[in-house]
């Protein structure tokens, strides 16, 4: 404690002496540059992981009020009298966390580590406003009052009570516990569900549900882990299967994605996965595969950025040269966004999945950049060297991450204590959870068929010669590509099918739609309520924008109350090539097409096979903000991406 409470002391000085020659209340001083940097080539690996993880945890302790125990969501690294007010709930999860990984390792004596971790569970308890036992994502570090147009959060809620969970089990059969359990038991979860079958993520003005669920694997599975166990307001284990759970593959490596790295780390920095499985993965081993092909695009794209390099890997949501962005590499379900900034918080918070690729990176970025983004808490949290750019910041969640992904990596004590609480084995048992592993593997790609149509086609939107076509059902829970539905046998499905004659490929539309909205014409009708078919005639892989691929949209109206159809490959309105009629049922539209094989250059013939991929957009608020796809089968890939399959069958011989 004494070399705690003396560096305390020297911060307040220093901070104090800077004020008076600079002064803290005008423009903000200078960065202070005198950070000792020791060198690291002697330091054993254990050595070297204590300096990491004691830095993170610096931040932690000294970026806290005391009282409310509320941590800052970030800090300068570099400029000891940073006088942000801004606190994060997440934050404060981790670092509960973290001050039990510090009483453990000697960094700071237990009298003070309980007081702290028993004033914050007391005043989240007491002095912090909540909404159903639910916090706001950021608020004022001295009051706990939200900060404006800081929105209600589910996740930060689930990430605090992750942290006071554990803090819970580590100081068992004291207040902490008692206070912890608590929080807890007070989270009204079917609230949260807003009346779905899928969590929300919080709620806005008034009081408001978002629009945005938790209805895609990512870091949101951590709600519903401690959503489900809930010894009071309990949600159904039956909502985890709502959870869409997209494959993709990039090389060697296949599994459930999701593009940034934190979504992987997060609920696995408490929740232990290793050795058991549900019935559809064992989440441990898919989270070491999304982090090794996280490093082989960074591997990959290293003669593009500067950044990139064997052991300077790491893509994440991170500060960046144009601000806060949210990194991802292949595998992913849209394209990765990466412009060479490389956060050292993504390989050190997947230590525990990747430990000799995380340890020899985080080694190399100390002895590379350690000049540069090495400072009183660390690791700042990203650099781009392409864009001679290096973060000053800290990120309250992003140095949680390192302090707790090193943690298990090393002893697994964080799993240790988390997976000590009941009600957290009650919800993996309810979900089905079992012992041992479960590959996850790409599913083939479907296949439709179409038969020859068996009269002259009238393209009136009346759907009685399909009567014994073969469908394809488009619905939210296998296909939602993005975007979130409120009720999914009301607000989006889709019956799709093909017929094809000399002349023309059919298709028709049968969608349920509980608002249909199109506000949008000429090359922005996909913002519509609107149907999309991605067409790849030679079945080779799309190629985007190439103008012999083709994504055609077809739109119940625009703004001159029209049916519109765009070729977006082709950069036009598709005039006659396609005829088509757009009308409104009692429950949604009907959409029936005819395009031209001659548009499309195919020869039609029995046992032809295309590409194929349809799609289904929905828009429900007229401002553009509440949007959704289904989309049937399109894998991003290198050389394209690919489709499901269109087979032509000619039934009159």
């Amino acid at each position: 404690m004494k070399h705690i409470k003396l560096g305390l002391i020297s911060t307040i000085f220093l901070c104090i002496l800077i004020s008076l020659i600079f002064g803290c209340a005008g423009p903000r001083p200078k960065p202070v540059t005198q950070i000792t940097k020791p060198d690291a080539s002697s330091m054993t690996d254990d050595e070297f992981l204590d300096m990491v993880q004691k830095k993170c945890f610096l931040f932690m302790w000294n970026e806290a009020n005391p009282e409310t125990g509320l941590i800052k969501d970030r800090a300068d690294n570099f400029n000891f009298c940073d006088d942000r007010k801004i606190a994060s709930v997440a934050s404060v999860g981790y670092g509960l966390s973290a001050i039990c990984v510090a009483q453990e390792r000697g960094w700071v004596g237990e009298k003070a580590a309980y007081e702290r971790v028993l004033n914050t569970l007391k005043f989240f308890r007491d002095g912090m406003e909540n909404n159903h036992g639910f916090y706001y994502h950021f608020v004022h570090m001295d009051t706990g009052q939200h900060l404006p147009n800081s929105e209600g959060s589910s996740i930060d809620t689930a990430i605090f009570l992750a942290g006071a969970l554990t803090a819970a089990e580590y100081y068992k059969g004291t207040e902490v516990e008692e206070v912890a359990n608590e929080l807890y038991n007070r989270v009204d979860w079917q609230w949260m569900l807003g009346g779905g079958r899928t969590l929300t993520m919080g709620w806005g003005r008034r009081d408001r549900m978002l629009m945005a669920r938790w209805n895609h694997y990512n870091e949101g599975i951590l709600c519903y882990l401690l959503a489900i166990g809930s010894p009071t307001y309990p949600i159904d284990a039956a909502c985890w299967d709502e959870i869409n759970r997209p494959i993709r593959s990039y090389k060697d490596y296949t599994c459930i994605v999701c593009s940034p790295l934190f979504t992987h780390q997060f609920p696995q920095h408490w929740v232990d996965l290793r050795g058991i499985h549900d019935d559809y993965a064992n989440y441990y081993e898919n989270s070491k595969i999304a982090t090794l092909a996280n490093r082989a695009f960074c591997i990959d794209n290293s003669k593009s950025f500067k950044s990139y390099a064997d052991n300077s890997w790491g893509l994440t949501a991170c500060d960046g040269p144009g601000g806060y962005k949210v990194y991802g590499a292949l595998p992913a379900t849209a394209a990765a966004v990466h412009d060479g900034t490389v956060a050292p918080t993504a390989a050190a918070g997947s230590m525990m999945f990747t430990p000799d690729e995380s340890l020899a990176a985080l080694r190399f970025m100390y002895n590379t950049y350690g000049d540069k983004i090495w400072g009183r808490y660390g690791f700042s949290d990203a650099y781009n060297i392409t864009r001679n750019w290096y973060a000053k910041d800290v990120i309250g969640i992003d140095v949680g991450g390192m302090i707790l992904g090193i943690e298990n990596a090393r002893t697994g004590m964080l799993w240790d204590y988390f997976m000590r609480n009941d009600f957290i084995q009650k919800s993996l048992d309810e979900i089905g959870f079992k012992p041992g592993s479960k590959d996850v593997c790409m599913p083939d790609a479907p296949n439709v068929f179409a038969i020859r149509a068996p009269e002259i086609m009238t393209i009136n939107g009346n759907l009685e010669e399909w009567s014994c076509v073969e469908f394809i059902e488009l619905e939210p829970k296998q296909h939602l590509e993005y975007g979130n539905l409120t009720d999914r046998d009301k607000d989006l499905l889709s019956d799709c099918m093909f017929m094809w004659d000399d002349d023309y490929l059919y298709v028709a539309f049968k969608v349920t739609d509980n608002q249909i909205l199109t506000p949008y014409k000429d090359n922005m009708i996909y913002r519509n309520d609107a149907i999309e078919l991605f067409i790849d005639p030679e079945n080779n892989n799309l190629i985007w924008g190439n103008p012999l691929d083709f994504q055609i949209g077809l739109t119940i109206s625009n703004k001159d109350k029209k049916p519109q159809a765009w070729a977006w490959f082709q950069k036009q309105e598709v005039g006659d090539n396609v005829k088509f009629e757009a009308i409104e049922t009692e429950n949604g539209y009907i959409i029936e097409a005819a395009i031209k094989w001659e548009f499309l250059k195919v020869e039609p013939k029995d046992g032809l096979i295309m590409g194929i991929c349809p799609a289904v957009h929905d828009l429900d608020d007229s401002d553009g903000s509440a949007t959704a796809k289904l989309t049937w089968y399109f894998i991003n890939q290198q050389g394209g991406s690919k489709l499901g399959t269109l087979e032509l069958i000619d039934t009159i011989k």
